[in-house]
């Protein structure tokens, strides 16, 4: 391309200018599947008995992008004829193996649609000089002017393919999930799609096969991991087994309950001075009345300590 082309964010969504000329010079490379060959608009010259007078220098294509990856994108653009934005080409009547692009500018003031067959390719746009709207999309305002031109500028060409390169897989896939088509994928969503080889899908569909394996879990860097299926805990794969969780065991029993070493209190005795003083006398009956009485005593195991002696709460009168 020869337009200079801003360096902005926005230019990744086709937010630049781009003449259609530069736009067609740049989608030829793509339907020769990365070959470069640059548009000439005058090949040789001819006097009036159809004698060769001149002729330009003989260009030959050079390969530019890679042949695999530029298959894999017409592929996809071949969907956008087929089932896309530019399917109104098939209904109005084009047969003929083409795949493209279609393009609306903001509050469609342009349209356009590339198209090409592994012979034509064709570029048209619709708008106005003042860049004032034109109410139309690619698909409804290019479309139709770009498939009335194809259908008499390819009359009488074959309906062939475009060429397959090396390392290209073709799978048929369920386009509503993306995995591998099973007899149950309805016909309508089965397509063939092509990928470089080795990553093309392995799983089938998940939506039309009850009995197709999971996918299996991983970690946030990919690695497979394995669940524990008593706990459905994730554990690693890589690491090493984990020593089993203890096992709690039985409490002991309580020891038996220990009982102090008791000594029997003698009966309390009185003092001889006691004795002595009231001999001749019988004791003066106790005026309590309510509980009998107590004793403080302290006991001790060693057995040194005297017996005590009781004392009465209620002296004698």
């Amino acid at each position: 391309m020869q337009t200079e082309i801003p360096d902005n964010p926005a230019m990744l969504l086709g937010a630049v200018g781009i003449p259609p000329i530069e736009m067609a010079d740049a989608y030829s490379t793509i339907a020769r599947i990365g070959s470069r060959l640059p548009l000439r608009t005058i090949r040789f010259v001819e006097d009036d008995h159809g004698n060769q007078v001149s002729a330009g220098d003989v260009v030959n294509p050079v390969q530019v992008f890679p042949a695999r990856d530029m298959y894999v994108l017409t592929n996809v653009m071949k969907g956008v004829v087929d089932r896309g934005t530019a399917a109104g080409a098939r209904s109005l009547g084009f047969k003929l193996i083409a795949a493209g692009k279609t393009g609306t500018t903001n509050d469609k003031r342009d349209a356009w649609f590339i198209g090409f067959t592994p012979q034509t390719l064709a570029l048209t746009w619709v708008g106005f000089d003042d860049n004032s709207e034109t109410g139309l999309s690619g698909g409804s305002g290019a479309v139709p002017i770009w498939t009335r031109y194809m259908e008499a500028e390819t009359a009488g060409q074959p309906n062939v393919d475009f060429p397959v390169p090396q390392g290209i897989t073709m799978v048929q896939v369920d386009e509503t999930s993306g995995g591998l088509a099973t007899p149950n994928c309805p016909k309508n969503v089965v397509i063939d799609e092509a990928f470089k080889d080795g990553t093309q899908p392995t799983i089938p569909c998940p939506l039309h096969s009850p009995q197709a394996p999971a996918l299996p879990p991983t970690d946030q860097f990919g690695t497979p991991v394995a669940l524990d299926t008593t706990g459905t805990v994730a554990t690693d794969t890589t690491a090493t087994s984990a020593a089993p969780p203890p096992v709690e065991s039985a409490a002991p029993p309580p020891p038996p309950p220990t009982t102090e070493p008791t000594t029997t209190t003698p009966p309390p005795t009185e003092t001889r001075e006691r004795e002595r003083s009231h001999s001749s006398s019988p004791p003066p009956p106790s005026t309590n009345t309510s509980a009998p009485q107590t004793s403080t005593s302290s006991t001790s195991t060693t057995g040194s300590s005297p017996p005590p002696s009781t004392t009465s709460t209620n002296p004698p009168r």
